[in-house]
């Protein structure tokens, strides 16, 4: 079932990854469903993250920190906050913000330094990302993970995979539903 965290808090779910796909990073996807509960607010707020031994932090979700209640997501493909940087449902951070109490299918995937954003499905924006990152055992978690409190939300169907999905397999897992 769905996980749901209250802004703010340290509330998590977390795993030790000894193999498989969190392992071996550089061409991966990262695919879940959302509900925000809560508006931004003047934090990064931790959606998801991996931690292996020696990492800057990536793969990560953030939601964005603002004065104005704005919720934008920091997506993060490689060391050194690389990455979609607060992201709206436009794909910039000027544009539509995510709405409270409304299900997002977002995917990102990364190939070869070429980073994918996908909103329910639809390409959003793409991005040159050519930095290896971290690879190995590491720590799962979604919420609080030690250091950034967790976001307002309901978060269901978190997946990750070791390598980029095409657009047609991103379109049936979004057809799946939360």
């Amino acid at each position: 079932g769905a996980l749901q965290f209250t802004q703010g808090t340290n509330q998590q779910m977390r795993a030790i990854v000894s193999s498989g796909p969190l392992t071996t990073l550089n061409n991966h996807t990262l695919a879940y469903w959302v509900k925000f509960n809560a508006v931004g607010d003047s934090d990064w707020r931790r959606l998801i993250g991996y931690l292996p031994s020696g990492s800057d932090r990536a793969p990560g979700v953030w939601t964005c920190p603002n004065s104005t209640n704005v919720l934008g997501l920091h997506h993060k493909v490689n060391p050194f906050n690389s990455g979609f940087f607060c992201l709206n449902q436009t794909g910039d951070n000027n544009g539509t913000p995510y709405a409270t109490n409304a299900w997002y299918h977002i995917t990102v995937t990364k190939n070869d330094g070429v980073a994918n954003y996908y909103l329910n499905g639809l390409a959003v924006i793409a991005g040159t990302f050519s930095t290896p990152m971290t690879s190995g055992a590491g720590t799962l978690f979604i919420g609080y993970d030690n250091v950034f409190l967790a976001a307002g939300m309901v978060i269901d169907e978190v997946r990750f995979y070791n390598r980029a999905l095409t657009l047609s397999e991103i379109q049936a897992i979004r057809d799946l539903n939360p």
